[in-house]
């Protein structure tokens, strides 16, 4: 009978490192993205929302502070460790300075990732697949540092964890900004939250059990691959609800560069949209496309949304 390895020791999946030019150390790139190359006469593009995640929790949460300081283009991550260090962590500082780089890249991940509930031993975990080394403490005060700063965003947690009690509890429907909380079926227990295109995230067999370590009630579900019960919370409502919607931006912006410039999309990654242009007209797609994808949405209006893009013969450069 064959036994599904699995990861006893609970470790990170080792990541390869390389020199660069100048010296440092950087993560290599995945070869297959060079292997993609654009036909004769064109080149590939591959356009990313910068930040969306973080840019979409801070809207939805109401951290106006934030909000403002991704809109006016400003280098949020140094921002972020110069409150938490007291020292200077500017970008620049940063290629030359150890220990200003460390703060600053710890701070991005920390912006990245802290938002939908992220704790101090994950947050460890995942700086150190980056090659940042943290100790506990400098973890937990990067969380600490980032949920008493941005307040409004732990606040949006609780909110939606409450609209999903409510829901549960009371049979409530709650409309928390662009989402609306209402069951789909009440009968088999299917809970569903509404997106602003009418679909919605669905949460089958939702119920409350006790938790047995902590004797609290906890809110779960079954997905359909799941073999175990899902627990609800706030942060992982809240990432499931800022990544649909994200992937919804991702959507319509696909539908708008073939209806407004003729473009199809030949890749779609995370919050990238990939395909081809004629390489004479590159220089004047580019404006068009980031106009198109720096529309905020009409259900978000407040939403900064920024856009990079990068034009070259393959996937791995552009």
């Amino acid at each position: 009978m064959s036994r599904k390895r699995t990861n006893v020791l609970n470790l990170p999946k080792p990541v390869r490192f390389e020199l660069a030019p100048d010296g440092t150390p950087r993560k290599v790139m995945s070869r297959i993205r060079h292997g993609i190359i654009a036909p004769p006469g064109f080149l590939i593009f591959a356009a990313d929302k910068a930040q969306i995640e973080a840019r979409m929790v801070a809207t939805l949460a109401g951290q106006d502070d934030l909000v403002e300081a991704f809109r006016q283009g400003r280098d949020v991550y140094a921002e972020h460790a110069e409150d938490q260090f007291s020292r200077p962590c500017s970008k620049k500082l940063a290629e030359t300075d150890p220990i200003a780089k460390k703060d600053r890249d710890s701070s991005k991940a920390v912006i990245l990732g802290a938002g939908f509930g992220l704790g101090p031993e994950k947050h460890q975990r995942q700086v150190r697949k980056d090659g940042l080394n943290l100790t506990f403490s400098e973890a937990h005060a990067n969380i600490t540092g980032y949920r008493s700063k941005y307040y409004k965003i732990p606040e949006l947690w609780g909110t939606y964890e409450q609209a999903m009690w409510d829901l549960l509890i009371r049979r409530k429907s709650t409309e928390v900004g662009p989402v609306t909380f209402e069951w789909i079926d009440q009968n088999d227990k299917v809970a569903g939250i509404r997106r602003p295109n009418g679909l919605h995230l669905i949460y089958p067999r939702i119920r409350m059990e006790r938790d047995k370590q902590t004797d609290r009630p906890q809110l779960l579900c079954n997905q359909a691959r799941d073999k175990w019960p899902r627990k609800l919370y706030g942060g992982a409502i809240t990432e499931n609800v800022v990544q649909s919607l994200a992937r919804d931006l991702i959507v319509q912006d696909m539908i708008s560069l073939q209806k407004e410039l003729g473009l199809r999309t030949g890749l779609q990654v995370y919050d990238e949209i990939v395909g081809i242009v004629p390489e004479d007209k590159a220089e004047e797609l580019g404006p068009k496309i980031i106009a198109i994808m720096s529309r905020s949405p009409k259900w978000l209006p407040n939403l900064p949304v920024a856009v990079e893009i990068g034009f070259a013969k393959n996937y791995g450069d552009a």
